[in-house]
């Protein structure tokens, strides 16, 4: 729920957690050192590495967390 209200009010159209068909055609594709093609796809949310975005989305987010920045507990240990 937090990411839906978040990727509309940021106008994040082009950005999703899980895999979405539409990004085939403009996906860019991994290889590996030997130059194998590989490509991996979270289907599903992962929060720590399902990010699918591009610049631009990606740059908007970036600047939102710059202009409200995560409130502080107050405790800097």
């Amino acid at each position: 729920m937090m990411w839906i209200n978040m990727s509309s009010t940021l106008g994040m159209r082009d950005s999703s957690l899980a895999w979405r068909n539409d990004f085939n055609a403009r996906s860019a594709r991994d290889t590996t050192s030997l130059g194998i093609g590989k490509q991996v796809r979270f289907h599903r949310a992962l929060a720590a590495a399902s990010m699918y975005t591009t610049a631009a989305d990606y740059a908007r987010f970036m600047s939102e967390l710059r202009i409200r920045p995560a409130k502080s507990s107050g405790n800097r240990g």
